[in-house]
């Protein structure tokens, strides 16, 4: 990921917002430019994720929520607008919930990967038999977190689950 380009644009991003911090007037109009990219991404995510569905899409709108919070929680000025600290709770909120659906999904890989390294492979052992409860029920949790992003992303309170006019018809990546 670190060799990735996209963590070389934001790595860029940041140095010339820190660059720029001496100039108040330069590190505002940075700092606006940096949430206006960050909320276009993550609606584009959100929207892909609502769409299309997919564990992929999942992960992208994660990152990009996360990136947005970041970005809110290192606004200069000290204070953060009424409206962006509404936004960064509910960046923590989805964030939490998008983190908690992440964990399940990688708790069933690893419970899978282990089970079929089981010699030799028995469904009835004691061992399979709870990896196979334990991936039950993150399968179910999994998708209990599913509908409570969904609904968290459609209640509409980031704004991120229409697809804003200014992004329609573009397929930029996130």
């Amino acid at each position: 990921m670190l060799h990735s380009r996209a963590w070389l644009v934001s790595t860029r991003r940041w140095e010339c917002l820190g660059k720029n911090a001496s100039n108040k007037d330069n590190a505002a109009g940075d700092a606006a430019s940096e949430l206006d990219h960050c909320l276009r991404r993550a609606a584009v995510a959100s929207h892909k994720a609502l769409e299309q569905d997919s564990a992929r899409h999942m992960h992208k709108l994660r990152i990009a929520i996360k990136e947005l919070r970041y970005t809110l929680e290192s606004l200069p000025g000290g204070t953060v607008s009424p409206a962006n600290a509404k936004l960064l709770e509910e960046c923590k909120s989805l964030q939490t919930l998008l983190g908690n659906w992440h964990d399940a999904l990688v708790h069933q890989v690893l419970l899978a990967e282990r089970a079929a390294e089981q010699r030799p492979p028995d469904p009835a052992t004691p061992v399979t038999e709870a990896a196979g409860m334990l991936c039950r029920i993150l399968a179910s949790k999994e998708q209990a977190l599913l509908v409570q992003i969904k609904h968290a992303l459609r209640r509409g309170n980031l704004a991120l689950a229409a697809e804003p006019p200014c992004l329609q018809g573009q397929t930029d990546s996130v």
